[in-house]
């Protein structure tokens, strides 16, 4: 085999291997692949070869299997490519009736048994993709946290990590509610450590029976990326479940990708200052919890919720903590009041 059959090897197993199975449902360009796989740079490969000569390879491979195999894997339309879709799941009678659900522990509030309400109404489907945004320091490590211990018992649970994994003992050490180790000194839960949304997919891919915790995402522009990391999530998975957090900036509304994430979640929640809200539950069992929003508070340092309980935009500065400059006297200009509060 010559370097140029080599290329083209290579070239092969990575599009059929790594780009495809993330595709279903898509179109992409040649482009596409060419960013995804970093061919667009100037540095030489180990075996002597250029980004150009590799991206030139990426592209036969794509004529190629578009034109050139008897049973083709790709449909193209101008520059636009297609993955033609041969392995369709038969649905029969009965076999979705029941045993699909993913039943979840949300964190709560172990000292207090206060708890978010919409943790006993909203439904969690194996398959299922959910979404956390927050502003920074917020808790959104914490909430991860408390749903991998409140899960490692009924689930396999797969917790990944992109940051500070050198302060995960430190803080597990305040879990002292909950017996972490299994009888061999291990952990209950598996914990991997990974950069980028890439790396996060391949755990997806891996550990698609798992439910896996993804803490978390950075994005900070191109909110497109985010829609299909999203949408890549939820065809990995199989009967497994996927919490994804994500950074939210304290000016937005919603995380980067905005309507795009929260199209591809079945349940995405939205972290600000001592608030929760549900941005979107998909389905419910009674009470339905879209746009409630929850107080909350936690302690030992970073590691309980406590204090939980519905809240509601203040009718007095709806929600804006002021009245004419001065601070709101019905809610003491904390924006909100508590659901049971008489009006």
């Amino acid at each position: 085999m010559n370097d140029t059959d080599g290329l083209y090897a290579r070239a092969h197993k990575v599009i059929i291997e790594q780009w495809l199975p993330l595709q279903k449902g898509k179109t992409f360009t040649t482009e596409d692949v060419i960013r995804y796989f970093k061919a667009d740079g100037v540095r030489n490969y180990r075996d002597g070869s250029s980004p150009l000569e590799f991206r030139r390879a990426l592209a036969t491979v794509l004529w190629n299997i578009t034109h050139r195999n008897k049973t083709p894997d790709l449909e193209q339309n101008g520059n636009r490519y297609r993955l033609i879709n041969r392995d369709f799941k038969v649905v029969t009678p009965g076999s979705t009736k029941g045993g699909n659900d993913f039943p979840i522990v949300w964190p709560r509030g172990v000292s207090d048994n206060t708890e978010f309400g919409f943790a006993s109404t909203v439904v969690v489907k194996k398959g299922d993709v959910l979404g956390l945004g927050g502003e920074g320091n917020r808790g959104k490590s914490a909430f991860a946290l408390n749903l991998t211990t409140e899960n490692m018992d009924t689930h396999p649970v797969t917790l990944v990590l992109s940051e500070n994994v050198h302060r995960l003992e430190d803080r597990l050490s305040h879990f002292d509610w909950v017996e972490l180790l299994k009888p061999d000194g291990n952990w209950k839960f598996e914990v991997l450590e990974a950069h980028g949304s890439e790396e996060f997919l391949d755990i997806v891919r891996e550990r698609a029976n798992n439910l896996v915790i993804i803490d978390w995402l950075s994005v900070t522009k191109e909110a497109y990326l985010v829609a299909d990391f999203y949408r890549s999530v939820s065809t990995l998975l199989n009967d497994g479940v996927c919490l994804v957090v994500q950074q939210k900036r304290s000016y937005k509304e919603y995380v980067v990708g905005g309507e795009g994430a929260l199209d591809n979640c079945s349940v995405f929640l939205i972290l600000t200052p001592g608030i929760l809200e549900v941005a979107k539950a998909k389905e419910w069992q009674y009470n339905n919890p879209n746009n409630a929003m929850y107080r909350f508070a936690i302690t030992n340092d970073g590691s309980r919720f406590c204090s939980i309980g519905e809240v509601k935009k203040c009718p007095e500065c709806h929600g804006n903590k002021f009245v004419k400059g001065v601070k709101c006297g019905r809610c003491y200009g904390n924006g909100f009041i508590d659901v049971l509060e008489e009006i």
